[in-house]
């Protein structure tokens, strides 16, 4: 499979076997950089085979690239070349109208979050083997709009929206605009082509609602910075959420990798819509 097949997505290859160099292929590194991590997890499973994951490879091969990007003054496509991912997963990345989804993270983050669905996708394959280690097999090749037909019933494969579920005796819907945005941006960023992406309805029992408090201004600011900072416990003006069961509030439009560059939490910015409504989070 050459790298431009896999750059413009007219075929996707699809590995025989899950420990394979098709795999690192297909979560999206090129070939220098699927080649390079393909001799060195061979290595390994001659040094250590029992520690030997390749999606922890891969994702520590990402991470251990120095330096990354957060901001729009970031060198975004400088630091994914060196990485080694593939044109591809780039462009969609760094599409002008995907900006307000980029800054939620980093581009390390992204990565991640895109290697981490697509092996998912190929752990439910129900065709995909686990070969004696080390032994890597051709991989098969399927079209998105051909073989992958079974696969894509389970997501949308176009940007429409659906109606909202109705309501349940007894239960609350939530089906939010958040809820939307998020799932647009994951099937961009793992490339809905190929891996499908939907929403999960999830329907709640009125009476377990009964215990929840809103976060404003100053608290829901505190709140927020403690837990970016990994604090276990609240700080003690808001002690008594640790016995509510339902915590709502704005949702934080800043990614860790940028929140940790601010001095205090007074730089936390909300995420408002277009109409300037600020969207909210269990």
């Amino acid at each position: 499979m050459s790298e431009a097949s896999l750059d413009s997505q007219e075929t996707v290859g699809i590995p025989e076997y899950l420990e394979s160099l098709e795999t690192f292929k297909f979560l999206e590194f090129n070939e220098n950089a699927a080649q390079a991590l393909w001799q060195l997890y061979c290595q390994m499973l001659r040094d250590d085979p029992e520690r030997c994951d390749l999606l922890k490879m891969a994702k520590y091969h990402i991470t251990s690239t120095p330096s990354d990007a957060g901001q729009e003054r970031d060198e975004w496509v400088g630091h994914m070349d060196r990485i080694g991912l593939t044109k591809s997963f780039q462009a969609r990345l760094m599409a002008p109208e995907a900006q307000e989804m980029r800054d939620v993270a980093s581009a390390n983050e992204w990565a991640i979050l895109m290697i981490t669905m697509r092996f998912e996708f190929l752990e439910c394959l129900d065709d995909i083997r686990t070969p004696p280690r080390g032994v890597e097999r051709p991989a098969s090749r399927i079209t998105p709009s051909g073989e992958l037909w079974r696969i894509s019933e389970a997501g949308p494969s176009t940007a429409v929206k659906p109606p909202p579920p109705e309501e349940m005796e007894g239960c609350r819907m939530f089906y939010t605009e958040v809820a939307w945005k998020y799932a647009q941006w994951a099937a961009q960023v793992v490339d809905r082509n190929v891996v499908p992406v939907g929403i999960l309805q999830v329907a709640i029992p009125i009476p377990l609602l009964a215990s929840s408090y809103e976060l404003v201004g100053s608290d829901w600011r505190i709140y927020v910075w403690k837990s970016r900072y990994e604090e276990d416990a609240p700080p003690q003006t808001l002690a008594f959420v640790i016995e509510i069961q339902w915590i709502v509030g704005p949702v934080c439009m800043q990614g860790q990798h940028n929140i940790k560059k601010m001095k205090d939490a007074s730089e936390l910015k909300m995420w408002r819509f277009g109409n300037g409504q600020v969207a909210h989070q269990l």
